[in-house]
């Protein structure tokens, strides 16, 4: 059985943090919060979702419990990353 590599602690994250706001200018301010708290949001048109309540960025790990605290976030999970092998490859 593979074993799982653990992550250094340091290391920058992908997160999506899911708010429990409700207006757009609840939306706005959970923004500010988490841009506080150390989150960078590399792309406000893509990773700004207010509609469902979704906002992604990065921050290093130890940030985690910080963005957590923030008023009105609901959760902070860490995005997966996903790789296929190439088509040629005998792996599919």
């Amino acid at each position: 059985m593979a074993e799982k590599k653990k992550k250094p602690q340091g290391a920058a994250a992908k997160w999506m943090i899911s708010t429990s706001a409700e207006t757009e200018q609840d939306f706005q301010s959970v923004v500010k919060g988490l841009k506080s708290a150390g989150l960078s949001i590399e792309n406000e048109k893509t990773d700004v979702m207010p509609t469902i309540g979704t906002i992604c960025g990065s921050a290093p790990r130890e940030h985690r419990a910080k963005l957590k605290k923030v008023p009105m976030v609901v959760d902070v999970e860490e995005q997966a990353n996903y790789q296929l092998p190439p088509p040629e490859s005998p792996v599919q």
